[in-house]
């Protein structure tokens, strides 16, 4: 029997970021990303009601917290959290010329990315409404190809790999960065395969979408295999 997830599907994103990919294959910065996905968003979607670093209050003993892009579609709610991690790139789009710096510290941006993935999680846990959770990241350094060696490395529980199955309990090795408020372990309720997928064709940008709605976040849930070619 089909489930509503598997009939509806409401706000698609996926497809959204294809079409962005078109007219905006690179951004100066995460903040630039995130503006211009919301416009995208709100383009394709004109009843939707977009916002950008809504709050929300704390609720049941979770703390407050911003969401970098909030929708609301047809009566679902769908919160994004955005990350865009790049090598130095420069280059020009038509008459737009682009510096891009590197960023570098890959094992604190996997922390991070899977840190706003617990942060959704407990959102969508918490929601009243129907809610479908996502977690973006565009890149272009190759953190698809940043595989485990062959001696255990302090970072591996948030390296960010294709096809990697990320979940329960991640934490650091024996070295914890020297950011204190990435020393927590991150514990998440759902399963995730990771499937990177390509953004645009020629600036070697690929992207990582991970939903989650409050069916994927049930105990012993499925692994969720996010696919999203748009072709397909």
């Amino acid at each position: 029997m089909l489930r509503f997830w598997d009939m509806w599907r409401g706000l698609d994103i996926s497809s959204v970021l294809h079409k962005l990919a078109e007219i905006r294959p690179i951004f100066h910065s995460e903040a630039d990303f995130q503006f211009a996905l919301a416009w995208e968003l709100q383009r394709h979607y004109p009843t939707a009601q977009v916002r950008m670093e809504r709050r929300f209050p704390a609720h049941a003993g979770t703390k407050s917290m911003y969401i970098d892009i909030w929708a609301e579609y047809e009566g679902v709610q769908y919160p994004i959290e955005l990350k865009y991690q790049t090598k130095a790139l420069q280059t020009a789009v038509g008459n737009e010329v682009f510096e891009l710096r590197g960023q570098g510290a890959e094992d604190n941006l996997g922390y991070d990315f899977l840190k706003d993935l617990k942060r959704i999680e407990t959102f969508v846990e918490n929601c009243e409404a129907p809610v479908v959770g996502n977690v973006i990241l565009l890149a272009n350094q190759p953190l698809w190809n940043d595989r485990p060696k062959a001696n255990a490395y302090n970072k591996d529980a948030f390296r960010l790999y294709e096809g990697r199955e990320v979940k329960g309990s991640l934490c650091w090795g024996k070295i914890y960065p020297e950011t204190v408020e990435r020393h927590a372990p991150i514990s998440l309720t759902g399963n995730y395969k990771l499937e990177w997928l390509p953004y645009g064709s020629e600036l070697g940008f690929q992207y990582l979408h991970l939903e989650c709605t409050k069916e994927t976040l049930q105990p012993k849930g499925p692994i969720v295999e996010i696919r999203t070619d748009v072709n397909s």
